[in-house]
């Protein structure tokens, strides 16, 4: 790495460089400006808050692993297992997170050290080596650890997935793939395209700030003057490109996730996914690579205009073929377009179908005898009686009205279920009464009340399907708090709802 970088004159024996390390010659890097002087005993400061930080770091997670392990035991011992499954993922992907952000961040850091801050500044702290690696080692247990959070769960579907048997229609491909690997290996490249975009920005700003501020005029004298940090910031992007050719496998995969339509209501792949954007980002790992080559080409000559051009080339064509989508879907697929997406129609029909089970369906015809006898009515008589004649909604509508009490209670949802009343199977609608703090007063939405006042739903509701009352209300047979059961009906002991359709929190 070291024999590429000094093909390009990182120490400067050209003239441009001459000129340039003449400019520092007589006054030193910091002439013109005051010399920076580290406090006395600052290092062993900065070394005991390092310490502190470090100790802080090492008591919380402790705490946080002993706190969640015990959660799990209270449980059950058997729930263990999936504590440590989960931990040794975690700490898997943020340990290979660490090690390739820690490799990428001291590369750059260093180079930045040697092509810029050693040549312009005159801070003795900036001249050591140890603050740059206590840098990078906090910065990459930041990264890996978010990286890391995003990704082991991902990464136990992968190991532990398989296959359905069934492939898609545009790449052949096993669905297990889309439903277990696809996820951790567009996570872990998406991850580390995030991590080196973030240190190329960096980079330029950082750059940009000590060049702009020391004597360079502007981005052209920077590129003539310093070509060492010019060539840096381009082998950088030229990684990231490289990077993107992986990446560019899943853009192409992402088409079955489009939709299509004139609604936007059909999903899967349509035309101008199939055959305009598929084809581009299977065509656009090939371009990319030629880019790479035209750069070290042009860098190698000193070209650096051309090489600035050719890495446009990359979201130029991005646009280009974006406008061809665009004029495609207007003047061929819209006027067109029964004809146009059917094969892709079909596809979303067939895949429907298998989804719900509904290719497997045995067709039979059912033929109307209208042959049904009163005795046929005497068997059947409590599927007759239990024939609904309430409404779902209305029945909601008035539970809510009727049965709330209080402004932090609502009933969501409304099902049917079977009880025995009286020797019959009879079918009642239920609804639970629970806690929903979004309608809480302002007032009220302080911490004790959250956290230990209002913390449950309280009973439910209950009403025969197949009669009202006179004023055309549900006829209760569980009501009220405290709560009433009538009618045969269950009495409701343990009434507390701490886990309902609408709780969201602990």
């Amino acid at each position: 790495m070291e024999d590429f970088f000094n093909q390009f004159h990182f120490g400067g024996t050209d003239n441009n460089d001459s000129e340039n390390s003449g400019r520092y010659a007589s006054g030193g890097p910091s002439s013109g400006f005051p010399k920076f002087k580290m406090p006395k005993h600052a290092t062993a400061w900065a070394v005991a808050a390092l310490v502190i930080l470090i100790a802080a770091a090492v008591l919380i997670s402790a705490y946080n692993f002993f706190m969640e392990y015990w959660q799990i035991q209270e449980i059950g011992e058997n729930f263990t297992g999936v504590f440590w499954t989960n931990l040794f993922a975690k700490a898997a992907t943020q340990s290979v997170g660490f090690v390739f952000l820690f490799a990428l961040l001291m590369i750059n850091l260093f180079l930045i050290k040697k092509l810029a801050v050693n040549r312009l500044l005159s801070i003795r702290f900036l001249e050591k080596k140890w603050p740059y690696i206590v840098l990078c080692v906090a910065l990459a247990l930041m990264g890996s650890n978010v990286l890391g959070n995003d990704l082991y769960m991902k990464l136990l579907l992968a190991v532990n997935g398989g296959e359905f048997g069934v492939a898609d229609p545009l790449f052949s491909q096993d669905i297990g793939y889309y439903i277990f690997s696809r996820p951790f290996l567009m996570t872990a490249v998406s991850g580390l395209k995030s991590a080196l975009m973030l240190q190329i920005v960096i980079m330029i700003a950082v750059y940009l700030a000590l060049f702009l501020t020391h004597g360079s005029k502007n981005l052209k004298d920077i590129v003539l003057n310093h070509r060492g940090a010019f060539i840096h910031t381009v082998v950088n992007v030229l990684v990231y490109f490289a990077l993107s050719t992986l990446s560019y496998r899943f853009l192409a995969e992402n088409v079955m996730y489009s939709s299509f339509g004139k609604e936007n209501d059909i999903f899967g792949a349509g035309y101008i996914e199939a055959n305009i954007w598929m084809k581009f980002y299977q065509f656009a790992p090939i371009l990319i690579i030629l880019v790479i080559l035209l750069v070290i080409l042009f860098l190698y000559r000193k070209k650096y205009i051309a090489t600035i051009v050719s890495i446009a080339v990359v979201p130029a064509a991005y646009i280009l073929v974006a406008a061809a989508a665009l004029l495609t879907e207007s003047l061929v697929v819209s006027p067109n377009e029964r004809n146009m997406q059917s094969q892709f129609i079909s596809y979303n029909m067939e895949a429907t179908k298998h989804g719900y089970g509904l290719d497997q369906v045995d067709e039979k015809e059912f033929t109307i005898q209208n042959d049904l006898t009163l005795q046929d009515f005497t068997e059947n008589q409590n599927q007759i009686d239990n024939i609904r004649i309430t409404d779902f909604q209305a029945t909601l509508t008035a539970y809510n009205q009727l049965q709330y009490f209080k402004r932090y209670y609502t009933f969501q949802d409304i099902d049917i279920a079977p009880y025995m009343i009286d020797g019959k199977l009879q079918a009642v609608f239920l609804a639970a009464r629970e806690m929903n703090k979004d309608n809480m007063e302002e007032s009220a939405r302080s911490y004790a009340n959250q956290m230990f006042r209002y913390t449950h739903g309280f009973g439910v509701v209950a009403s025969p399907i197949n009669r009202v009352t006179a004023e055309g209300q549900p006829e209760f047979y569980i009501k009220d708090i405290p709560l009433q059961s009538t009618g045969g009906m269950p009495e409701v002991k343990q009434p507390r709802i701490y886990y309902g359709e609408l709780t969201n929190d602990y």
